[in-house]
This record gives C-alpha cells, structure tokens and sequence, in this order.
C-alpha cells in the first residue's frame, strides 16, 4: 500500500513538473531533429537563406497562423475536439502556403526545424520512459 502511494505521488509529481514545463518560454529542449532550441521565423528564415521578400512572406504566413491558433485555443464555444480538428487544419494549410513559398531543398531544410509539437504523439512517447519504469528506479 505505501509503495503503491509513494508511486501515485512520484508521478503526480512527475506530470506536475511536465505541466509546468509546457508551460515556460524557456527554450525547447533538443527535438528529433537535434535542434537544442526553437529557432524564431527570422532565424529559421536567415537559416533557410530566403531573401528579403521571402522572408517577409514567411513571417506573414507564421504571424497568421498564430494569430489563428491563438483565437482557437481562447474560443470557449467550441469543443476540444474541434479545436484541435481546426488546430491540425490550419497547421497544415500553414505548411502548404511554406512549402509553396520554399524550394524542395529548404522545405526539407524547414521540416527539421518544425516545432516538436508538430509531432506530437509520435516518436517523443518512445524516449519516454513508462511510469511503471519511473517508478522502479526508488
């Protein structure tokens, strides 16, 4: 009984920790890509080597998007499901305009900078280790 209580509260602890980190603008932690931090539309830009007007463009496009995100993420109308429906849609029509906008060499240059988020539920849940793992190691 006391082992399975100091188990809840190591992974209470643990998810409390997590929630919290989401939250901070420290910098990302490295991605799959081996990015150490989250690069801003002007570093991702300078990287990708787009011209003045490209990287206007680019901006605009990343401004618009976020702006979108952020009116989803406040709308309290609607359900979560279709908030992240609507999230998944507008991330991907923000692709489609960067993919037009970039050569075939610099979308693939851009798809490693990609936000971890955009990939979330896939490859991070494998580098994490299970609660059950968490909690052998007392």
């Amino acid at each position: 009984m006391l082992a399975a209580l100091c188990a809840a509260g190591l992974l209470g602890a643990n998810l409390t920790v997590s929630a919290q980190d989401a939250g901070t603008n420290a910098p990302a932690k490295a991605s799959h890509a081996g990015r150490l931090r989250r690069l801003t539309p002007e570093q991702q830009a300078k990287e990708l080597g787009l011209s003045e007007e490209a990287t206007a463009k680019f901006k605009n496009i990343l401004q618009a998007r976020n702006a979108a995100l952020k009116e989803l993420r406040d709308d309290t109308t609607i359900s979560d499901a279709d908030k992240k429906a609507k999230m998944k849609d507008t991330i991907e029509s923000t692709n489609a305009k960067i993919k037009e906008l970039l050569t075939p060499e610099q979308w693939d240059k851009y798809k490693t900078m990609m936000p971890g988020g955009q990939r979330r539920g896939k490859a991070p849940a494998a580098n994490t280790p299970p609660p059950a793992a968490a909690t052998n190691n007392n």
